[in-house]
């Protein structure tokens, strides 16, 4: 194909391939040599502009690896269910030369040889540009770990422990670990890299078969895997995960069939990951109904406390959750679902008649209701967004029933385990999430806010902030105020990222989530999480939650500030990451209760903020030190 391509002077493969010695986990390192000036087209999009073959995962761009005049593209390619990066380097043919150990696929005219490797040849042709990748973008994170599997399972701990240095953790003795540090770094990640991350969990439920680390069911070919097979894989991963701990809740994953609630055509393989599977989109795309992902489900269920023989009410319908719980409760438990959706409910009820359940009852309703008519329940499961708690949830728990339910505080959704305590409810455990949001009565939209088009976005989840938006657009330049805390985290901490969001939404202030297209908005605005990043408000100036690599080790927490306030926000965002370094960061993190609207709260000497809703007022308490 590219000896075809009249712009390729040449192609050269290097790396293991190229001298025949390519395994399971070999990348493809490209070098296609082209005369100047290289076009456009080609710098932009290496990949797609040369017509490469294969189905692309996920790319990371990376500047400073391009050879001086040229470009470079890392992009993994699914081949067989699993991924395979392809290193594409762009090179003049005025500097390009067949590095020592390349491999000469073309040639339109002899090209110079060098006794260089690639690394030290494109030493001696510097980039233009030698910045680097954005170090929280969940492809550079896929890409790392899918190198450090790769460095696993051939024994190479020496290049596997540099890859390891690079994602700030120590060295691994397990993919396992790999595993865990994808689960805590994209989980709260919107849009999840859906199918790519698919692929790097399959690549490593390979590793760790080859390796006889865990006792994983697998065919030889991935995709000849029976439903069974594939769901006892499922079992093996969310159980070596940690999040399967209870024999009924494996049980009902080994059985139920959950490629029967996914839509026509999708594969065993995307059934059967650990990701969510879109069923049903509204008419701008967006998806309004969906298979949660496993390990969600898996929390979410037994954080329920189910038993034989249980009642469980479970709102927002798929089908496919509903059959797990019919597992668990057994034949004598009670399993009813809801959903507004008419067409959900319909696919529901086919599912799980196809898949033998037919004792579960689905029902097309309003979900913020609930559904009275099937008695006291002892565990109600929202498996859809909400911002509020409707009194009927509540009502129709037993007196020690268990509420399950992704509740969203300030733009921050945590799935809470609630226990009735006299006349509120009490979180005795909170994991980050994110599901979609609840439709009907109980639908309660964000406000988004446009700072730049939809490239910069303002969302606010709370009738007390108000802003000009007009004011904080005019607000936005290149330049702002920008300053460094003394707080630092390693970018493996997720639990002082998740705690930091929380912390910072917790004051009782006027409070923001930005959300950024990275590319578009480079150079101007630099977010430490383009998707739900922290912003402290004034109606016509705000500052956001920004990082740095202070070190080889560490991560720097900034504020990043614009508009008149921007001085006086920055060094308030400063002073609340201090305090929380200081005085909680250490401790067991905030209380989160929730209280029927219209009863007073009891005093309390340490910060608490209060959300307040139609029905509930959220309590978000945060100890104090001695506390």
């Amino acid at each position: 194909m590219l000896s075809a391509d009249p712009r390729a002077a040449g192609t050269v493969v290097v790396g293991s391939l190229a001298f025949g010695g390519g395994d399971a986990f070999s990348d493809v390192d490209l070098i296609v040599v082209v005369d100047p000036p290289i076009p456009v087209v080609l710098l932009a999009d290496p990949f797609a502009g040369l017509g490469l073959p294969g189905v692309e995962l996920y790319r990371r761009p990376k500047p400073r690896n391009a050879p001086a005049g040229g470009g470079y593209l890392a992009v993994a390619v699914e081949l067989a269910g699993l991924p395979v990066l392809i290193d594409v380097y762009l090179w003049a043919a005025t500097t390009a030369a067949v590095p020592a150990g390349g491999q000469v696929l073309t040639e339109r005219t002899r090209l110079p040889r060098s006794g260089l490797g690639l690394l030290d040849l494109l030493a001696t042709c510097p980039p233009d540009d030698a910045s680097g990748s954005d170090p929280h973008d969940p492809a550079t994170l896929l890409l790392l770990v899918q190198l450090a599997a790769k460095y696993h399972a051939r024994g190479d701990r020496r290049r596997r422990a540099g890859i390891c240095h690079q994602l700030h953790i120590s060295d691994i003795t397990g993919a396992g670990e790999l595993r865990r540090l994808l689960d805590t770094r994209l989980a709260a990640v919107r849009p999840p890299p859906g199918r790519a991350l698919a692929a790097v969990r399959r690549l490593l439920d390979v590793v760790s078969v080859l390796l006889k680390e865990v006792p994983v069911s697998i065919s030889p070919d991935l995709q000849d895997r029976t439903p069974k097979q594939a769901r006892q894989q499922l079992v093996d991963q969310l159980t070596a995960r940690g999040w399967i701990t209870q024999p009924a809740v494996a049980a009902a994953f080994a059985v139920v069939p959950r490629h029967l609630f996914a839509p026509e055509g999708t594969s065993i393989e995307a059934a059967y990951a650990d990701d969510t599977v879109v069923t049903r989109r509204g008419p701008d795309g967006k998806t309004t109904s969906s298979i949660s992902a496993p390990w969600l489900q898996a929390y979410m269920i037994e954080a329920a406390a189910l038993r034989p023989g249980s009642r469980v009410l479970e709102i927002g319908s798929g089908g496919y959750n509903a059959a797990l719980l019919a597992e668990v409760v057994g034949s004598a438990g009670t399993v009813v679902t809801v959903d507004i959706d008419a067409q959900v409910v319909a696919n529901a009820r086919t599912g799980l008649a196809r898949a033998g359940y037919p004792q579960v009852q689905v029902i097309c309703a309003d979900g913020e209701h609930g559904y009275a008519d099937g008695g006291s329940y002892d565990a109600v499961i929202v498996t859809v967004e909400t911002s509020d708690v409707p009194p009927a949830w509540t009502r129709q728990l037993t007196a020690d029933g268990v509420l399950v339910i992704p509740l969203r505080m300030r733009g921050h959704t945590r799935c809470l385990t609630l226990r009735p305590d006299g006349d509120h409810l009490v979180a005795t455990a909170a994991v980050q999430c994110g599901f979609v949001s609840m439709q009907g009565h109980g639908r309660d939209p964000v406000r988004r806010v446009p700072l730049r088009g939809d490239d910069a976005v303002l969302v606010l989840d709370d009738t007390t902030t108000q802003v000009d938006g007009d004011a904080l657009r005019a607000a936005l330049d290149p330049s702002g105020v920008l300053r460094w805390s003394p707080v630092t985290a390693a970018i493996d901490d997720g639990s002082a990222f998740e705690a930091v969001h929380l912390w910072l939404a917790s004051q009782p202030r006027p409070y923001g989530i930005l959300t950024v297209d990275r590319e578009k908005t480079a150079g101007l605005l630099d977010p430490q999480d383009r998707f739900f990043c922290p912003t402290l408000l004034t109606s016509d100036s705000f500052a956001y939650l920004t990082l740095h690599k202070q070190d080889t080790e560490t991560w720097q927490f900034g504020a990043h500030g614009y508009g008149p306030a921007a001085d006086t926000l920055v060094a308030e965002l400063i002073d609340l990451l201090t305090v929380w370094n200081e005085q909680h960061r250490a401790g067991p993190g905030p209380r989160i209760t929730v209280h029927p609207d219209g009863l007073p709260l009891p005093p309390t000497g340490s910060l608490r903020l209060l959300v307040p809703r139609r029905h509930t007022t959220t309590a978000i308490t945060w100890p104090g030190r001695d506390q």
